[in-house]
């Protein structure tokens, strides 16, 4: 019995003095969104360049200001476009990562070893700025198969679009009309007219 008691008293002891490690705030179809997430999020909001501006808040320095409503929001948003992604099949590799990395230092004139070291003097590892690429490009991919190829815009909508937008304007229609006349000729007789 000494032992016993000795057992569940050092238990609960160690229970009494257990700690909340991480906790789940949110989960969004099989993924969970943690309270190290929120944190993180507040940390990288100061870069504005790591987050994707159509899932950010009217006013985005909530997130920096540690708004949870707007930060758990932002992440739902995220946690949506990755599992899109993912159902889609849009994944990328990491072969297409090196390659859009490799464009990008050629569009900037400079070279890849260059390019890392701009985003390491900007706080951002190697690893950290792949992964961002990825994202990038996965999110692209997601946007143009599923928005922009759907967009269908017509004359008259654009018409109605730009006539909101220059109140002023008039609309002028030329009309022009080809008409084709018919000529009756008279046919010219051969020979001479009979009396």
């Amino acid at each position: 019995m000494n032992k016993f008691f000795f057992s569940f008293v050092f238990l609960a002891s160690l229970v009494a003095r257990a700690e909340v490690v991480e906790r789940i705030v949110a989960i969004v179809n099989t993924e969970a969104i943690l309270e190290s997430d929120i944190k993180t999020l507040r940390e990288h909001a100061q870069k504005a360049e790591l987050l994707y501006p159509f899932l950010l808040p009217a006013d985005p320095s909530l997130l920096t200001k540690g708004d949870r409503t707007a930060s758990l929001n932002y992440l739902i948003g995220e946690k949506i476009l990755q599992s899109e992604i993912k159902r889609l099949n849009l994944e990328v590799t990491s072969e297409k990562v090196d390659a859009e990395i490799r464009n990008n230092a050629k569009r900037n004139n400079i070279s890849v070893d260059e390019l890392y070291n701009q985003v390491r003097g900007e706080g951002l590892t190697r690893s950290e700025y792949q992964q961002l690429m990825k994202d990038n490009i996965e999110r692209q991919s997601l946007l143009e198969q599923e928005i922009v190829s759907k967009i269908r815009v017509t004359d008259d909508d654009a018409l109605a679009e730009y006539m909101n937008a220059h109140s002023d304007a008039k609309i002028a229609v030329n009309e022009f009309s080809l008409i084709q006349k018919k000529v009756a000729r008279k046919r010219p007789t051969h020979g001479p007219k009979s009396p």
